[in-house]
């Protein structure tokens, strides 16, 4: 299987490092059990063939989808239920995860998303209609069939923490670099190199650090959505021993 080594990998730091089924997370850090472990977790990481891939979207930004203004599929007015914010959520990362997978997926392949048990997924009918909206976003990008397209939470889990595991990464990645952009406070420009300075936290430096890394078959993408006088932007972060570039 292609995601051998880091399940041999990840088993092995659950048994040194977390016992009694401990979760990772980027909150959870300050128990010294997951400090111990993130190093060697992330390291594990490096080990899956596939593509870590985060979006930073600023707040000058504002809405991206606003739901009167926004066309509704009359099948999932269902959605006009949810408050603005997660209506503008659920759309900025299903069209998100829509536009990789349109440019990755072959044809007659099945994909699967797993989420945590968040606000878009916070029980068995908001995430029936999350897939109802994926489903139906996923059809404006693909050129190409797809067979099964499936979402779960990680309550599939199976206890062995392996779902868990897997939604841990995205997790780690999306609070170190939320307090990694806050510490550059949005000086980035294309071709600047800039320190984050001792304002950082230190497990945000150490994800940091490890974004910085290419050495494993896991590739790493950081993309920043902005706003300027000429419009939005889009600007990819590249780390350099925990320090930013853009370009």
């Amino acid at each position: 299987m292609y995601c051998d080594a880091w399940r041999h990998a990840r088993v092995g730091i659950r048994t040194e490092f977390l016992p009694n089924g401990r979760r990772m997370s980027y909150k959870g850090l300050n128990d010294s059990h997951r400090r111990r472990a993130l190093v060697p977790f992330l390291a594990a990481a490096d080990m899956i063939p596939g593509m870590c891939v985060s979006l930073a979207v600023s707040k000058s930004v504002g809405t991206l989808f606003r739901r009167d203004a926004s066309p509704i599929n009359p099948a999932l007015t269902d959605c006009l239920t949810w408050s603005e914010s997660l209506f503008e959520r659920v759309l900025r990362i299903v069209h998100v995860v829509s536009f990789w997978i349109a440019g990755i997926s072959r044809p007659n392949q099945d994909v699967l998303w797993f989420s945590d048990e968040d606000e878009i997924a916070s029980n068995p009918e908001t995430l029936k209609l999350l897939t109802k909206v994926w489903a139906n976003v996923m059809n404006n990008y693909t050129v190409h069939p797809l067979r099964h397209l499936k979402c779960g939470t990680t309550k599939c889990d199976d206890g062995s923490n392996s779902i868990e595991d897997f939604a841990a990464i995205p997790d780690l990645v999306a609070g170190g670099l939320s307090d990694l952009l806050t510490a550059i406070n949005g000086r980035y420009q294309v071709g600047l190199v800039l320190p984050f300075g001792g304002t950082c936290k230190a497990k945000a430096q150490v994800i940091g650090h490890w974004l910085s890394q290419q050495k494993g078959v896991l590739q790493k993408v950081v993309l920043v959505i902005d706003k300027d006088a000429s419009g939005l932007t889009i600007t990819r972060l590249n780390f350099s021993d925990c320090s930013p570039s853009c370009s």
